[in-house]
């Protein structure tokens, strides 16, 4: 196994948890640092401590998978506060120099500021709506941006404002630094958007500081966030292997070309850079990516409260995708390597496409399968899965399995079926879904029951019939929020 460090975006499962246990796919050890230094919540990490660890650790590792929001601030959530200084987040950014000089390879992301804050509060969720609106109105009507700047505490705006500024001054000086060969390769990932709004003039600034350096192969500007490290992860396991060609196909192709919730372009496009941030290629015969997308427009499982509707209801959305089903289990039963990207909702699958696929074909077979969060997330991490399962080719199938099923009982399981039962409870209660507060333990509770519940239907549909028994399952909430589930299985081989 090679040896790779690894500094996570935080502590939540799918960012720092997943991609450690998905890495012996492609034949790679991740070692990141203590949980102690990855902070927790809204809680920042010990970003100062980071370039030391990183120094102390680069011993025998080929390589280096950083965040560079945790290592200048401490964090993703951290990265949306003024609070640490350019000038402390720029030392900590320049400290991968010296990483660079012990030999190691050194890919690495960074964080285009979405367009609002953190909504861990009723009150904050208000004020992350007026931000984003007038983030957006700011780019293109100067009125209407008056207009919701008067709705918006003046400090708020102010810390939000300079957090952007800092950042975007981060994401150039990584530009510098793969100019410079201190970084070989740059992802600089949008977080939540939409068409037009402030982060349209830093793209435009940062792709020209691109050009002008001249990386453009060595740095890719990209919707999405949380799946960066993933697809990191498949391109570091790809490193000296023929990358492998994927073929996209869509249940709907006109929906393509929409941009799906909190992206800034057609859905199409992400899927193309997604590919290309994992070091694969688009193009047949190779793995195939069958795409759920929607029948006319795209849903969001938490965009409307607690319900599945889209903008236009939840036929809108989805008709079951009954061809793209017929074609899933054609490519199984033919042996073609398949994964798929369900990206018909934001926040979670389609709950009704995919229970007709779950029922119609061996999904055991699948190379990759994700649902979750943003397309730009789903489709990162289910190409990131088929070309880690390519590389392992059948060596470690335990682990691709407990990785399939983690994906299906989060994506599935939590995000579409459980979830909007627990956040129905606590709202019912008083309580806050996105900081529960003293709900925290009772939530959980309740989420580990009805999750357990789910694993043993998936288990006895899909890993049972191979002779895989469910040696443990637990499902915890890993921040005080409804948000993300922590899923933990564990098969024993037959």
């Amino acid at each position: 196994m090679r040896r790779w460090l690894f500094v996570p975006l935080d502590d939540r499962p799918i960012t720092s948890g997943f991609p450690t246990r998905l890495a012996p796919l492609g034949g790679l050890v991740l070692t990141a640092p203590p949980r102690g230094l990855l902070g927790h919540f809204l809680t920042p990490g010990a970003a100062e401590e980071l370039p030391a660890w990183l120094d102390q650790n680069a011993a025998g590792c080929e390589g280096a998978i950083v965040n560079l929001d945790m290592l200048a601030y401490g964090g993703l959530i951290a990265s949306r506060s003024p609070s640490v200084t350019a000038e402390a987040a720029l030392a900590r950014v320049e400290s991968l120099r010296t990483l660079k000089r012990r030999g190691l390879k050194v890919l690495a992301t960074s964080v285009i500021m979405r367009l609002g804050i953190t909504g861990s509060s009723p009150e904050a969720v208000r004020h992350h709506e007026l931000v984003r609106r007038w983030s957006i109105a700011a780019a293109e009507d100067p009125a209407a941006a008056a207009d919701l700047e008067r709705q918006i505490p003046p400090r708020l705006l102010g810390d939000y404002r300079r957090a952007r500024e800092r950042n975007h001054a981060i994401n150039r000086q990584a530009v510098v630094l793969v100019a410079g060969g201190s970084i070989d390769f740059l992802l600089l990932l949008q977080e939540d958007s939409a068409p037009q709004g402030l982060h349209r003039t830093e793209q435009r600034a940062l792709e020209d500081l691109v050009r002008g350096h001249g990386v453009e192969d060595r740095v890719l500007l990209s919707p999405g966030t949380d799946e960066g490290a993933l697809t990191l992860l498949a391109r570091a396991a790809l490193d000296g292997h023929q990358p492998p060609a994927i073929q996209p196909v869509f249940g709907n192709a006109a929906t393509a070309e929409l941009p799906a919730p909190y992206e800034d372009r057609p859905y199409r496009q992400t899927l193309e850079l997604q590919v290309r941030a994992a070091g694969a290629t688009l193009g047949a015969p190779g793995i195939a990516l069958l795409v759920n997308t929607p029948t006319r427009c795209y849903g969001d499982h938490l965009g409307a409260g607690e319900g599945l509707d889209g903008p236009a209801g939840l036929a809108e959305v989805t008709d079951g995708a009954e061809h793209l089903v017929r074609a899933l289990k054609a490519h199984l039963e033919r042996g073609v390597p398949t994964a798929v990207a369900d990206v018909a909702f934001a926040n979670g699958s389609d709950p009704v496409f995919t229970p007709r696929w779950l029922e119609a074909v061996d999904w055991t077979r699948l190379h990759g399968y994700a649902a979750w969060n943003t397309a730009a997330n789903s489709t990162g991490a289910a190409v990131a899965m088929a070309v880690l399962c390519h590389l392992n080719a059948g060596r470690n199938e335990r682990l691709r399995l407990e990785a399939l099923l983690t994906r299906i009982l989060d994506d599935y399981g939590y995000q579409a079926r459980v979830r909007p039962e627990v956040i129905r409870w606590v709202r019912g209660r008083g309580g806050n879904p996105f900081n529960l507060g003293g709900f925290h333990g009772e939530a959980g509770v309740r989420v580990d029951a009805l999750m357990s519940g789910v694993a043993r239907e998936l288990h006895q549909r899909g890993p049972a019939r191979l002779g895989y028994a469910l040696r443990r399952f637990e499902a915890r909430l890993p921040w005080p929020r409804l948000f993300e589930v922590d899923v933990s299985v564990e098969l024993s081989a037959p």
